[in-house]
């Protein structure tokens, strides 16, 4: 399993707090310029999926853990039609 931070800046994020979450959620493409309000906190749970953010491109797999920092421009977008994540959000 690959676990990576975006961006690998932000350190001071405990305790958390959950906001909102779902569990294998079927995602769609979405693409946030400007990013999202809150800190989110990803794993992929079916398929297969492409992520672009701060000016770089990941694949992203079954079982890959990832965050995304609140404000922080991105966009995801599934490759195969199970492309499934598991998430929460906190501010």
């Amino acid at each position: 399993m690959k676990t990576r931070t975006y961006p690998h800046t932000q350190t001071n994020l405990f305790p958390l707090y959950v906001y909102t979450s779902d569990v294998d959620r079927l995602q769609n493409s979405i693409d946030r310029q400007d990013g999202y309000k809150m800190h989110q906190i990803f794993l992929v749970s079916k398929g297969v999926g492409i992520l672009h953010i701060c000016d770089k491109t990941y694949c992203l797999e079954e079982g890959d853990l990832f965050y995304i920092s609140a404000n922080t421009g991105h966009s995801y977008a599934p490759v195969d039609k199970s492309f499934s994540t598991t998430y929460i959000s906190f501010p």
